[in-house]
């Protein structure tokens, strides 16, 4: 039953001095000579201090499945947390948009694209009557296309951006 003092303790267990003090001072454990017991410190440690929560040496290293431990456990949520606040972060900033509002721009976009291309026909079934030639249909029909979707890229500059607020 040898008596130590904090240091030393701590020198033994392979934890940060202040760790040794708190659970000291927390277990009543130390005597009127300012002395330690090593037994009854490391049966206190056994019996229920949670070694991972130790900030140096070997007691402060998960033991078996990793994964399961305590500090892995911990280490999973501060990286979630993490990138928790760099997307709030960004959506703040306005480099995030929200998803649904994205998606409904989309579908916007889209329905319009859609509506544009289904006149073309009408706007040059005529034209397209009265060409015999293939080539030239074709060329009204390409030239047809494209001032449609300029007029759609025009309409869309025109229009606000989504913003993330």
């Amino acid at each position: 039953m040898p008596r130590l003092s904090v240091t030393d303790i701590a020198k033994h267990a392979g934890v940060h001095k202040s760790t040794v003090s708190r659970q000291v001072a927390a277990h009543g454990l130390r005597g009127a000579d300012g002395k330690v017991d090593l037994d009854a410190y490391l049966t206190l440690r056994e019996s229920g201090l949670d070694p991972l929560l130790q900030t140096t040496g070997r007691a402060a290293q998960p033991t078996g499945d990793a994964e399961t431990g305590l500090a892995a456990q911990r280490e999973r949520k501060m990286k979630a947390d993490a990138e928790l606040a760099e997307l709030e972060l960004g959506r703040q900033k306005g480099k995030l948009l929200e998803a649904d509002r994205v998606e409904a721009e989309q579908e916007d976009m889209l329905r319009k694209l859609r509506d544009r291309l289904l006149q073309v026909p009408q706007e040059v079934a005529a034209d397209c009557a009265r060409l015999g030639d293939e080539i030239a249909i074709q060329k009204t029909l390409t030239q047809a296309i494209r001032r449609a979707l300029d007029g759609l890229a025009e309409e869309m500059s025109k229009e606000d951006v989504p913003s993330a607020a």
